[in-house]
C-alpha cells in the first residue's frame, strides 16, 4: 500500500481535502492545479444537476464524491470502488471532509455479469520530464474466479432501494456501456444525468447504441481521457 498526502483543494464555493496516494500522476495534477481533477466535468455537472442522489462509479480516492457531496449539494452520494487502495484513500477522503452521514461507499465493482473481478494494471506513459511514474487511475477489471480481488454485481443490484437518482458518473477503463446497461432499470426509472469514460470510438459507439433508444442525448466532450456527458432528450437548452 502506498503512502497517503492530504492535499488541501479550492472548490467553486468552498475548500476541501483530497487523501491521495503518493507520487503519482492524478496527485500531481491536483496539486499543480490546486482544484479538483477533471474541473471542467465537475463544473458542467455542478451547473446541471443539484440535490437527490449522486452515484460515483470507479470513486478511485474520492475526488468526484467529495465534488458531488459539498458543492452540488448531494442528499446522498453512493461511492463504488473495488481496488482495496484506492478503497482506503476514499474512506479518508471522506472522513477528512466529515461526509460520513452524505456519503456512502461500497468496495465493489459494476458488471452485468462477473460476481468476481481480478484488478490490473494498465500502461501509461508519464508527462515528458515528470518524476512521477505511476497513475492510480489507470486500473482495469477482468472477470476471476471466486474470491478474485473484489466481488461484482450489477448496477441496479447494487443500488436497489436507492432513489431519485440525479447522476451517474462512470470511470471505468473500457467498460463503461456495459456497466451503465447492468443499470438500465435505475435509468429507465430516474432519467439521471449520465456521465461516461469512453476513450475509443468503439466504446463511445457502444454507449450511443446504449444510450440513444433509451431516450438520452450526448452534450458534450470532457476531461483529458474522453468523457462525454449525456442527458434525457427534452432536458436542457
Amino acid at each position: 500500500r502506498r503512502p497517503l498526502v492530504r492535499v488541501r483543494i479550492a472548490g467553486p464555493r468552498r475548500g476541501a481535502t483530497l487523501v491521495l496516494p503518493e507520487s503519482d500522476h492524478i496527485t500531481d495534477a491536483v496539486q499543480r492545479s490546486g482544484t479538483y481533477y477533471e474541473r471542467d466535468l465537475l463544473d458542467v455537472i455542478g451547473s446541471r444537476a443539484t440535490g437527490g442522489t449522486f452515484v460515483d462509479v470507479g470513486a478511485h480516492y474520492g475526488n468526484h464524491t467529495t465534488f458531488f457531496a459539498l458543492e452540488c449539494s448531494a442528499d446522498r452520494v453512493v461511492s463504488i470502488e473495488p481496488h482495496p487502495s484506492a478503497y482506503t484513500g476514499l474512506l479518508e477522503t471522506v472522513a477528512e471532509n466529515g461526509l460520513q452521514d452524505v456519503v456512502s461507499t461500497h468496495r465493489i465493482a459494476a458488471h452485468p455479469e462477473w460476481r468476481h473481478v481480478a484488478l490490473t494494471t494498465l500502461p501509461w506513459q508519464p508527462r515528458h520530464g515528470s518524476a512521477v511514474r505511476s497513475n492510480s487511475g489507470r486500473v482495469g477489471i477482468a472477470p476471476a474466479s471466486d474470491p478474485g480481488d473484489a466481488p461484482a454485481a450489477p448496477l441496479d443490484e447494487i443500488l436497489d432501494g436507492v432513489e431519485e437518482i440525479r447522476v451517474v458518473k462512470v470511470d471505468v477503463e473500457g467498460l463503461s456501456a456495459q456497466i451503465l446497461a447492468s443499470g438500465r432499470r435505475l435509468l429507465q426509472r430516474d432519467r439521471p444525468l449520465i456521465a461516461a469514460e469512453a476513450a475509443s470510438t468503439a466504446e463511445r459507439v457502444a454507449l450511443r447504441l446504449l444510450l440513444a433508444p433509451l431516450g438520452y442525448r450526448e452534450v458534450g466532450r470532457y476531461c483529458w481521457t474522453a468523457t462525454w456527458l449525456w442527458e434525457p432528450a427534452g432536458v436542457g437548452p
